[in-house]
């Protein structure tokens, strides 16, 4: 981490929880364009990416995620992850000032410096490559907040399926957590639940537990079965979830 601040980087925010949502808070550089961001916890730099967007409509990304977004579904996962184990998650930020230049070209300084910075820090959530996370156009936000409202609403209510990211606990102990928003299409406290398994279509025996988190909301106890699959897979992988009834899953 100190190696950011002595290239530039200054603390401008931090994530927070909001209940059990996930809470922003920027004080610097909200309004700036073409920056380099980092997420740090416990000294450690998790994550680094770039936007030419402004960090503040960046982050929004990460707090408000839509289905198919799966950069920002997995940092938001993550981010949530580490604030529930009590640790906290800082945002810093280095903004492109526009003053470099190569004869009459303007050079972007958070484009020219994400590859290097990945490289030699290998943050844990850009999943240990030495090569950027691309930010594509479906990571990015829509353009007011009314119509991103409207599109998860509309996600949420069409649609039965979303993305998992293989934390290490559910990777660890084989069970997983169901987010507010999926939290009704589940069947009540200690009832059954069969879970198709990938293309090799292994039938996994489940129990739905709504009282280890604390706004009822499903976790989904695989036990032995579902541990040994998903360590078929890497941590923070995202799995797609499609909910068949209140009874029954796949995975792949």
């Amino acid at each position: 981490m100190q190696r950011l601040y002595e290239i530039g980087f200054e603390l401008c925010g931090r994530w927070f929880l909001d209940g059990e949502q996930l809470g922003l808070e920027l004080n610097h550089l909200a309004e700036r364009q073409n920056v380099l961001y980092a997420f740090i916890s416990n000294e450690t730099v998790k994550y680094v990416g770039k936007t030419t967007q402004t960090l503040q409509r960046r982050m929004l990304g990460y707090q408000r995620p839509n289905g198919s977004q799966r950069t920002n579904w997995r940092n938001h996962e993550s981010i949530l992850d580490i604030l529930k184990r009590g640790s906290s998650v800082d945002i810093l930020a280095l903004a492109d000032t526009g003053l470099l230049r190569y004869g009459a070209f303007h050079l972007n300084l958070a484009a020219a410096l994400e590859d290097s910075i990945i490289s030699v820090l290998n943050p844990t959530w850009n999943g240990g490559r030495s090569s950027a996370v691309i930010e594509t156009p479906e990571e990015s936000n829509p353009p007011d907040n009314s119509k991103e409202a409207q599109l998860e609403a509309n996600a949420i209510s069409s649609a039965k399926s979303f993305p998992l990211t293989l934390q290490e606990t559910y990777y660890r102990t084989g069970f997983f957590n169901v987010g507010v928003p999926y939290s009704n299409y589940f069947a009540g406290d200690q009832a059954n639940v069969t879970i198709h398994c990938g293309t090799e279509k292994l039938v996994v025996h489940a129990k739905i537990n709504r009282t280890a988190n604390t706004n009822g909301t499903p976790r989904i106890m695989g036990g032995v079965a579902l541990r040994e699959w998903f360590q078929k897979k890497k941590p923070m992988d995202i799995v797609a979830v499609t909910v068949l009834g209140p009874n029954a899953i796949t995975m792949c």
